[in-house]
């Protein structure tokens, strides 16, 4: 028999996200620029060369190390705008998204203390460019909504062949799972921008901060 203490000192007073070692786990800041009493969000382009170049993001990255996620989002944040530490305010921790196609990102919050872009040096390894929104656009624009829909596969197909991944039959299991089936069906968000379309991700956390700063 386990003794009852021993099984509360192993439970964690807040739920923990249990399957998140699958995920690729990442970090971002999202940042705040305040320039003549006026509050924007600052979004970069990532750069061609890199994964998802072209498109638009905060700035962060994985999760390696001994790094808690906070630091990983304040290091990355600070390699990829140029911008010194004792200039980042960080203000707290946004939640976790989990992605149904095998992402985690948690983000958080902070206010760069720059009075104008041109003082960032961007890593144009990683940034093509960056450019900043007035916060109040996202307070007053609502979102486009749309959705993907997402398919669960017990099996892939390579090279013409087929790849059983997950052997229903073997487990004695009913025949649909056997079969592909429709998994869920879930929002993807937009904001058109005069600069660029914000979308995925990044559109999600924005729209989760506005409604908790309204809220």
């Amino acid at each position: 028999m386990i003794n009852i203490r021993t099984i509360k000192s192993k439970l964690t007073k807040t739920p923990e996200i249990m399957n998140k070692s699958y995920f690729y786990n990442s970090a971002v800041l999202i940042p705040i620029v305040r320039i003549k009493q006026k509050d924007f969000l600052l979004f970069e382009i990532r750069s061609q060369n890199i994964r998802q170049g072209g498109e638009v993001c905060f700035p962060g990255g994985r999760v390696d190390g001994d790094e808690t996620n906070s630091e990983t989002a304040l290091r990355e944040t600070i390699e990829e705008l140029g911008v010194e530490r004792e200039k980042i305010k960080y203000l707290g921790a946004l939640g976790t998204f989990v992605n149904v196609t095998g992402f985690s990102v948690d983000a958080y919050v902070g206010i760069i203390k720059i009075k104008s872009i041109e003082e960032l040096n961007i890593n144009k390894d990683e940034v093509e460019s960056v450019f900043l929104v007035p916060l109040e656009y996202f307070i007053n624009t609502p979102p486009e909504k749309y959705s993907m829909n997402v398919e669960i596969s017990p099996f892939s197909i390579k090279d013409g062949n087929k790849i059983v991944t997950f052997p229903a039959d073997k487990l004695n299991l009913p025949e649909k799972y056997s079969l592909k089936r429709s998994g869920i069906s879930y929002p993807v968000y937009a904001y058109r921008t005069e600069y660029e379309t914000i979308w995925g991700i990044t559109a999600f956390l924005i729209k989760y901060f506005i409604d908790k700063l309204k809220n």
